[in-house]
């Protein structure tokens, strides 16, 4: 008589927030030829390291060839922090009066998200700000934002809910406009730190766009309005500019 064991690894039920999955095995016994001793014959599975021992309906009498279906199992397991995970299994099986019957394997299952994703980004003016598109995928987890401009962290906002405008403060431009080192455009990066509560889950990679300097006034240059800046660089140090315009009521303070 000839008796062997196949089963199942499944997944089920992914769970960003706690970083589950719950995996289920459905373990079969085949046989060809003959017919078994006894019934109702006992058998375990190890799961992840759990066992769970169980005892089958199994009756072959009738039958020489076939296959059944002796166990189910599930268990809610823990995936790494990055969000991957392997499940080992194996099982034993008292089926048979001759021997017992052994099965084992692995899988490796679909990873967990984890960490914000951010998506395509637009060009902006520094003076007016930006927004950042970003996928979360918990509700339980909080996001930090970073930009920086060279190798200079121009801003970090915490609790960034994804595409929320920002603005930078004047102390925020003048680090920009150092960073940029004189140029107009410039690469800008964000990265997104992502945390549950204090535990840090992941940092995503930069990504990149350009970031420009526009100004903060209008002037109509030969009918054209442009952007001017109102801040400028004196002694090596970023100072605010005063703009006075002369309109019809006089001399009056610029924006």
């Amino acid at each position: 008589m000839s008796v062997w064991l196949t089963a199942t690894i499944t997944q089920s039920n992914k769970n960003a927030a706690n970083n589950t999955s719950l995996a289920t095995v459905t373990l079969v016994a085949n046989w060809n030829g003959g017919s078994w001793a006894a019934d109702n014959p006992a058998g375990y599975i190890i799961m992840d390291s759990t066992r769970y021992d169980f005892t089958s309906n199994f009756n072959t009498n009738n039958t020489t060839t076939g296959s059944q279906t002796i166990a189910v199992k599930s268990k809610t397991v823990n995936h790494n922090a990055d969000g991957s995970k392997t499940v080992y299994c194996s099982a034993a099986f008292d089926g048979t009066v001759i021997e017992t019957v052994y099965w084992s394997a692995s899988k490796i299952f679909e990873p967990i998200a984890r960490t914000s994703v951010i998506g395509t980004l637009d060009e902006f003016d520094l003076e007016k700000g930006f927004s950042v598109p970003i996928t979360k995928y918990s509700s339980d987890f909080s996001d930090t934002l970073m930009l920086v401009i060279g190798a200079t962290t121009i801003k970090t906002v915490d609790n960034y809910i994804g595409s929320t405008f920002v603005t930078l403060t004047n102390q925020e431009l003048i680090a920009a406009y150092n960073a940029m080192g004189g140029n107009n455009s410039e690469s800008a990066a964000f990265k997104v730190t992502t945390k549950k509560g204090s535990e840090i889950i992941g940092t995503s990679p930069y990504s990149y766009t350009t970031a420009h300097i526009a100004g903060t006034v209008k002037i109509n240059i030969t009918g054209e309005w442009k952007s001017g800046i109102l801040w400028m660089k004196v002694g090596g140090i970023w100072k605010r500019a005063v703009i006075n315009v002369k309109s019809e009521n006089g001399w009056e303070r610029g924006i």
